[in-house]
């Protein structure tokens, strides 16, 4: 029969008025009288400018607003916008020349024209991921440093962010146009593009990387045929491919400490690979790793000290080391079902809000496992057995349900370090 035990359980009622202010609270909503609008279109095609922070509404008696018209909004000193999900196109130059800080464009909005935001001090713009096209000139001298392009932009034209102060930049596989002078102006350390088609001054000063990275070849490491084992890394290349053989023998194993401390921002590891031994992409700067499924071992620390913001874990993995991914950027995991024993400090200090554990087979999580997380939930499946000390410490939880399987808990388990209670359920 189920039981449940309340080990810790405070009830503490606060009435927290959650109010989001988008844009400035002096922000004035527009009306009518303030605009020219045609109802037939929806599109605002003038502005009477009266007041610096605006927000524009989603209608007008009744006509949704979809399209701002070209120069509506020109020139006229604005210091902060708000555009309702309504609208779908920000016409050529609609907000040019004034004093926008910071924007962000709805989900609604599919095209940005010509020079809509050009000549803005913007210091951050969010991007909706519905947008498909960013238009000439569109934010070009701004003040921003880096942008990420959202996966439905599938064209970037000439000089869309020319002129800037931008230093990074992420853009998607979608993207199939980059246009002369896109990015030119900004000084980018390195470019990471997927492969589209690219004007050969759309990155003009800045160091281009194409494809998912650089194939590395026997020259750029050293390699033990016998064992098919990578021992070092000797070149500078820090988006790469593992290819999987080097002159017809095949790559099975990732040496102790092989790519340590590289610099490596991405890297593909191929399909005949089996072992990552210890500290094997330890200390880079890795935001993304691709482990394939032959893979059974990753030793202690392989990755730890690294950028990762997720990472699909192979099902043929058993056991999880050490500090494996600790000192990551990680917001979500799944254990694969394979794995029997979590490692001591395994995902050490990451931002982990959601955590997967499967039903299965017995598992073991060691010490200090997901120490200093950002977990609030925590339901234990009935596959594991034990959890060590201070296995969910240093989390944000407010309640954990633990199966009658789970015959060992350590000291401190889960404790949070605000000492804020927690509601533990014995289910």
């Amino acid at each position: 029969m189920k039981f449940k035990t309340i080990i810790s359980f405070f009830i503490s009622t606060f009435l927290l008025a959650s109010c989001s202010h988008i844009g400035d609270p002096k922000a004035v909503t527009l009306t009518l009288a303030d605009v020219q609008f045609d109802k037939e279109t929806g599109t605002i095609l003038d502005y009477t400018p009266k007041y610096k922070d605006i927000i524009i509404p989603d209608n007008f008696e009744g006509a949704p607003v979809t399209t701002i018209a070209p120069k509506a909004f020109y020139k006229n000193g604005l210091t902060s916008v708000v555009i309702p999900n309504t609208v779908t196109l920000i016409d050529k130059s609609a907000f040019d020349s004034n004093f926008l800080t910071n924007l962000v464009i709805p989900s609604s909005v599919i095209t940005i024209g010509f020079s809509s935001f050009s000549n803005n001090p913007l210091e951050s713009v969010e991007l909706s991921d519905s947008i498909t096209t960013i238009g000439v000139a569109a934010f070009s001298g701004n003040h921003f440093t880096s942008v990420i392009i959202p996966n439905s932009v599938k064209e970037i034209k000439r000089y869309a962010f020319a002129s800037g102060t931008i230093t990074n930049v992420i853009i998607p596989d979608s993207v199939t146009v980059i246009g002369e002078g896109a990015f030119s102006g900004a000084s980018m350390h390195s470019v990471f593009l997927p492969d589209p088609t690219v004007d050969k001054w759309a990155f003009d000063h800045s160091v281009i990387t194409y494809g998912p990275g650089v194939e590395l070849s026997l020259k750029d490491v050293e390699f033990n045929k016998k064992q098919g084992k990578i021992l070092s890394y000797k070149a500078e290349y820090t988006d790469i491919v593992i290819p999987d053989n080097f002159e017809g023998t095949p790559i099975t194993s990732i040496g102790e400490s092989a790519f340590r401390g590289k610099n490596l921002t991405t890297v593909v590891i191929p399909n005949s690979v089996t072992t990552i031994n210890e500290y094997a992409f330890a200390e880079n700067t890795l935001v993304k790793a691709t482990i394939p499924n032959s893979v059974s071992i990753i030793g202690n620390s392989a990755f730890k000290n690294n950028a990762l913001t997720s990472i699909l874990l192979p099902n043929t993995l058993t056991n999880l080391e050490s500090y494996v991914f600790a000192n990551n950027a990680l917001t979500s995991i799944t254990i694969p079902a394979s794995v029997t024993r979590v490692g001591e400090s395994a995902f050490f200090k990451n931002p982990l809000t959601d955590l997967t554990i499967p039903s299965g087979s017995a598992i073991v999580i060691g010490k200090s496992a997901f120490e200093i997380n950002a977990l609030t939930n925590l339901t234990i499946p009935d596959s594991v057995i034990s959890i060590g000390e201070d296995a969910f410490r240093g989390n944000k939880l407010t309640r954990v349900v633990i199966p009658e399987s789970v015959l060992l808990f350590g000291k401190y388990t889960f404790q949070n370090l605000s000492h804020e209670p927690i509601e533990i359920i014995r289910d």
